[in-house]
Parts: C-alpha cells; sequence; structure tokens
C-alpha cells in the first residue's frame, strides 16, 4: 500500500479520519432518532449500496417509495 513516507499518505489518513468522524455523528443522530420515534431497535442498513434507516412502514409518510 501507501508508505508514511508517500505524500498521498497524509490525505489517505484526513479522509479516514473524516468517515470515522461522519459515522459517529450518524450514530449519535440514529440515537436521537430511535428516541423521538420510540423504536428502539431500529438501524441503518444497506440497500443496493445506499444505506438507509428500517423506519417501520407505520412511521413511514404515505408518499414515500419503496424500493426493492
Amino acid at each position: 500500500m501507501f508508505r508514511e513516507d508517500d505524500p498521498k499518505f497524509e490525505a489517505i489518513q484526513e479522509n479516514k479520519m473524516a468517515i470515522a468522524a461522519i459515522e459517529a455523528d450518524l450514530d449519535e443522530h440514529l440515537l436521537e432518532i430511535r428516541k423521538m420515534l420510540k423504536h428502539s431497535k431500529l438501524v441503518y442498513v444497506t440497500v443496493a449500496g445506499i444505506e438507509v434507516s428500517t423506519l417501520p412502514a407505520v412511521l413511514s409518510g404515505t408518499d414515500w417509495a419503496v424500493f426493492g
């Protein structure tokens, strides 16, 4: 892979840290949504490469599209 003296190494490390920060933000947001909806088992799942939450149908809007 990349060595530490490779100029791209620092950019890769910075991007990995940015991804980790975004994942932490998403986890925090999920906790807030779980509390708001009173649905403690709500999780994010990946569908066709897109990460979505698993809302029960009763909580989904009537105009929401269903994929898959």
